[in-house]
């Protein structure tokens, strides 16, 4: 038997005993105590992890479903680890987890400083292959590199989503903003440190990455995404994006690493600048020192009316491309299809980057 075909042979209570003797394999050097909690009310998690000597504490996990798990299967997690400061998150799933989800939590664990980590698929049958009942009588699965920095590359014209081009050349039709995320996975079996990435510097193409994703750590196995959110300013020509370069340290050594660049063709874009001597007036004596930090407070709040056909859309547009530049969350909603509730749960939503698939509304007034 294979180590696959045993893993979907258990029952839900097996496959979280199993993921609990990896973790305890796992941290038996860092002195932190591992136990499930199936016979416990578990408040969100199956595995706790608790340091002896100092607050740190871990949640993982288990999974098992016939299908890929998608953001909705696993963000009420992300919202207890955030509220109760927990300080890595671990999934186990016997089936894929889709992109969208990696991306989502991993950002979302950048920007609550709380390292997550995946394990699914093949590396998931690898990593548990480390126990001793595996070791005498199973074929093992095929070997993952480790020692390494595992990284892939997409382009991708969507913000929120895993609808990425498979070819090496992305077409832009309706904005001039793309996306390019790079996924990594530590497979080393230490830190990752002071993980940086290399822009290369073009004329026509404007690079963004937020200061989260910038001179950070990776926990032994976790996985981290760094979304980059590029500005097209020419359509005349196909661009060439050079190779980024991903550059990190690990036990004692600096490494760089070449991430692949690719093609983007803008000259099917349908895309008219926003002109007009009022419009340029308003965004530069009114929006662009508030983003600049002139202004007093964290949060802005912009109510723009109008007629039908006015321009409103394109000028909110402009407003939110400018703001993201500057490390801004934006938050839009239409007045005519969003109101009460709703709207405020957007607000939450921005603020700690969580997408609520089942929202309850619960008023409390004092």
């Amino acid at each position: 038997m294979n180590i696959q075909q045993y893993i979907h042979s258990l029952t839900d209570e097996e496959f979280e005993q199993l993921c609990t003797e990896y973790l305890t394999l796992h941290y038996k050097n860092k002195n932190i105590t591992i136990h499930g909690t199936r016979l416990k009310k578990d408040g969100g998690k199956d595995i706790v992890g608790t340091a002896q000597d100092v607050p740190y504490e871990i949640w993982a996990e288990c999974k098992r479903h016939n299908r890929a798990l998608g953001l909705e299967k696993i963000s009420k997690n992300v919202i207890l680890v955030i509220s109760k400061g927990i300080n890595e998150l671990i999934y186990f799933s016997t089936s894929d987890i889709t992109r969208n989800a990696v991306k989502h939590v991993s950002i979302v664990a950048a920007k609550h400083n709380f390292s997550v980590t995946f394990i699914y698929g093949n590396r998931l049958y690898q990593e548990l292959s480390i126990l001793p009942r595996f070791q005498y009588g199973f074929e093992k699965s095929n070997e993952i590199i480790k020692n390494d920095l595992r990284i892939s590359r997409f382009f991708s014209v969507f913000e929120d989503t895993e609808k990425y081009t498979e070819e090496s050349e992305l077409v832009l039709q309706r904005d001039n903003i793309f996306y390019i995320d790079i996924y990594l996975t530590n497979l080393y079996s230490a830190t990752v440190s002071d993980v940086t990435c290399t822009l290369p510097k073009m004329a026509d193409i404007i690079f963004h990455v937020p200061e989260i994703h910038n001179c950070f750590n990776m926990l032994q196995g976790s996985n981290r995404v760094i979304q980059i959110r590029a500005e097209v300013l020419s359509s005349y020509t196909v661009k060439h994006i050079p190779a980024l370069t991903l550059k990190y340290k690990c036990n004692g050594h600096t490494y760089s690493q070449k991430v692949p660049g690719g093609y983007i063709d803008p000259t099917k874009l349908i895309y008219y600048p926003l002109v007009g001597e009022n419009v340029q007036n308003f965004l530069s004596s009114k929006i662009l020192p508030l983003l600049k930090g002139n202004g007093f407070s964290p949060i802005y709040m912009l109510n723009i009316t109008g007629k039908s056909g006015t321009g409103k859309t394109r000028l909110l547009s402009e407003i939110i491309n400018s703001a993201k530049s500057y490390n801004f969350q934006t938050l839009y909603c239409d007045a005519k299809k969003q109101n009460g509730f709703e709207i405020l749960r957007e607000f939450f939503m921005c603020l700690s980057g969580v997408t609520l698939w089942h929202w309850k509304y619960q008023l409390h007034i004092r």
